[in-house]
């Protein structure tokens, strides 16, 4: 083997060394920016030294976020700061459909992984978040949806039917740069419920190839407390759920809503 190297050292040169060096660069770049971009673009990393550490145990956490007391099992946080009990300026839950099940060892290797993954944006798994005003996490509204007023955002916009018994909301304003980076395209949905209550999802398709939804930011209405609380709930999935949008907004508000009477009941 290493004679026809030789051999073909000799009559071809060190061309084709050449050419697998920059091949082998290529693919190593190409590799880092797919890195690089899932973790900027997907996953919450780089604000606020937040360590996505998902854990098996349930014991309980009595989490205080803008006021409010929450009580939940340490595995339903993403992230490790949240597994404490304690003040937190936001408080990040994540479980998989249906059910928004918690990360166990009772789940399948696939489904563990999905929760073991810090992408906000994986299939049958749904990340929701309890956000305060201020001090607001950077990864909380990449489109800009909720930096926006309502009535900035939906100014000179058309509503038509759109998928899965959604309004599609067109021409839609965003914040300055969102509408073509790091999103070359992106859509927004909304839906009336009967008692007036009405969300808005914004989905979006980056250059990657990735697709995922969230929810604008929508201020606990459970009770007074919850509503003058200033903190806000929304939530995240990735775009081949949008069909399953009543479920997931329906076990979302479900959750959150165990988690805070919970909370009350140890004050």
């Amino acid at each position: 083997m290493f004679k026809a190297w030789n051999e073909s050292q000799r009559r071809n040169g060190p061309w084709h060394v050449a050419v697998l060096l920059i091949l082998g660069i290529g693919v190593g770049i190409i590799g880092l920016y797919y890195l690089l971009s899932k973790n900027l673009i997907y996953c919450p990393i780089g604000d606020s030294n937040l360590a996505f550490s998902p854990t098996y145990s349930d014991r309980g956490v009595l989490s205080e976020v803008g006021g409010l007391k929450f009580w939940l099992p340490a595995n339903y946080a993403q992230f490790e700061q949240n597994q404490k009990s304690g003040t937190h300026p936001w408080l990040v839950l994540q479980g998989l459909l249906p059910g928004l099940r918690p990360l166990t060892k009772k789940l399948g290797i696939v489904e563990r992984d999905k929760l073991d993954d810090c992408d906000f944006y994986v299939r049958d798994k749904v990340v929701v978040a309890l956000v305060q005003k201020k001090p607001k996490p950077y990864w909380a509204d990449r489109g800009g949806i909720d930096s926006l007023s309502l009535k900035m955002v939906l100014q000179g916009t058309q509503e038509l039917d759109g998928p899965h018994g959604l309004k599609e909301i067109h021409l839609m304003a965003l914040k300055e740069g969102y509408s073509t980076n790091p999103f070359p395209q992106s859509w927004m949905y909304s839906h009336t419920y009967p008692d007036k209550r009405r969300i808005f999802l914004y989905c979006w398709r980056d250059k990657l190839g990735g697709r995922g939804c969230y929810s604008r930011a929508a201020p606990l209405d459970f009770t007074p407390e919850t509503k003058a609380s200033g903190v806000s709930m929304k939530y995240y999935f990735n775009y081949s759920d949008l069909a399953r949008w009543r479920e997931i907004d329906k076990e979302a508000r479900a959750l959150v809503r165990v988690f805070y009477e919970a909370g009350q009941a140890r004050h």
